[in-house]
C-alpha cells in the first residue's frame, strides 16, 4: 500500500523564499483566490555587544531576549493563486488540529500538494472522488494552516497591497 499524505512543494509559480507572514483567502462561487504573503524583517540586527553581561533579574533576562528583536511584516509582493472548482476548504489557526486523522504534517515549504491524501480519498465518486485531477493542497503561514480540495489554476507574483486591497487579476 502506498504511503499516505506525501507533501510535494508546489513551485511552478516561483519559489517562496521566506516564511509566510499571511495568507489571504477570497471565495467567489467555486473559485478560491489565495494570496500567499512572505514575511519581511524590518531593520538590521545589531551585533552582540556584551557577551559578559550578567543576567540577575527577570527584567534583565527579558531585555536580553528582546534586544535583537525586529518587527516581522508582510513583504512587498505576494503570490496570487486561483483554485478552480473547489470542493472543500479547511482554514484553522496554527494550534488547532481539526483534521488530525488526515495526517498532514507541517513541512518546511509553505505550499504543498498532498499526494495520496487521506482527506482526498474520502470523497465518493459522485463528489469528485473519481476525478484524479482533483488535488489536495496545503498552505502554511506563521499563524494559519489551510487545506484545499480543488483544481490548481493560474498563479503569479503581484504587488502586495495589504489586506483587502490586492485586487489585481491573475
Amino acid at each position: 500500500m502506498p504511503e499516505k499524505n506525501i507533501c510535494i512543494p508546489v513551485k511552478q509559480f516561483g519559489e517562496i523564499a521566506r516564511e509566510v507572514r499571511n495568507i489571504r483567502v477570497e471565495l467567489d462561487g467555486c473559485y478560491l483566490i489565495v494570496d500567499i504573503v512572505p514575511a519581511k524583517v524590518i531593520g538590521e540586527i545589531p551585533e552582540f555587544q556584551d557577551p559578559d553581561r550578567v543576567i540577575e533579574t527577570f527584567d534583565d533576562a527579558l531585555e536580553n531576549i528582546l534586544k535583537n528583536a525586529r518587527p516581522i511584516v508582510e513583504a512587498d509582493e505576494c503570490l496570487r493563486i486561483v483554485f478552480d472548482r473547489v470542493q472543500a476548504v479547511l482554514i484553522q489557526e496554527e494550534c488547532t488540529d481539526l483534521h488530525e486523522d488526515m495526517g498532514v504534517l507541517e513541512t518546511r515549504y509553505p505550499f504543498v500538494e498532498v499526494e495520496n491524501s487521506i482527506w482526498r480519498d474520502r470523497l465518493e465518486d459522485f463528489e469528485g472522488g473519481d476525478d484524479r485531477d482533483l488535488k489536495h493542497y496545503s498552505l502554511f503561514s506563521m499563524e494559519t494552516h489551510i487545506d484545499i480540495l480543488g483544481y490548481l489554476g493560474a498563479g503569479r507574483w503581484i504587488k502586495n497591497m495589504g489586506s483587502g486591497q490586492a485586487k489585481e487579476e491573475v
